[in-house]
């Protein structure tokens, strides 16, 4: 997670020259050592982000994911599209880590710098995966007093409705299927059904 000069510097000590790992950063020190003095600089800049995302699948430790972040993050100041890649990547990592509000931050960044390049795609992408709307509810398959609660998980949503349709299960049941076995069909029957009980709750906005 060196930077390109450092990494090229490195001498990696031959523990076991027929190691995959210890092949690949041989490999990446050479490739980058053979672009280094490129008038274009894309395929230094190419490799070296290669070299960074290699390094983030194969290191072990608690510093791993910090050590990328900041690397990427130097990485990002480059004039060049290919950083919008590591921002991206830079966005990718906050996303998996929960933190969404950043990583929607860091991949606009990606978009509006270099929107035609394929990392301002791929930015583009992931800021339509954060922004998507999403909802799942859970509560008890038996209900008796005392009633019990209906629990919701969303995002990007602002108002949840329910309606409850009555339903013979009998014949299901004889057939031996549960209720959340019913096919499109049946569903799409109970969602044409008159409701005997209908309610909508507005949502608790979040800040991220």
């Amino acid at each position: 997670f060196a930077t390109p000069n450092e990494f090229i510097a490195w001498q990696l000590p031959i523990t076991d020259p027929s190691s995959p790992t210890w092949k690949a950063i041989r490999l990446y020190q050479r490739l980058l050592r053979f672009h280094q003095a490129d008038d274009d600089r894309a395929a230094f800049l190419d490799a070296n982000l290669l070299r960074l995302n290699f390094a983030y699948n194969t290191a072990l430790g608690e510093e791993k994911a910090a050590r990328y972040k900041a690397a990427l993050k130097r990485f990002a100041d480059t004039d060049h599209p290919i950083a919008a890649r590591a921002l991206h990547r830079w966005a990718d990592v906050l996303r998996a880590e929960g933190d969404l509000v950043n990583a929607h931050e860091i991949a606009t960044q990606g978009l509006q710098r270099f929107p035609q390049s394929i990392g301002g795609r791929q930015c583009q992408n992931l800021i339509q995966q954060i922004e998507a709307k999403d909802i799942r509810s859970s509560t008890e398959r038996v209900w008796t007093d005392p009633w019990p609660n209906i629990s919701v998980s969303y995002r990007n949503i602002e108002q949840v409705h329910f309606r409850v349709v009555a339903y013979d299960w009998e014949q299901q049941i004889r057939q031996g299927r549960r209720p959340e076995q019913m096919d499109e069909r049946g569903k799409k029957a109970l969602l044409g059904t008159r409701p005997v009980l209908a309610w909508s709750r507005k949502l608790p906005a979040t800040d991220d």
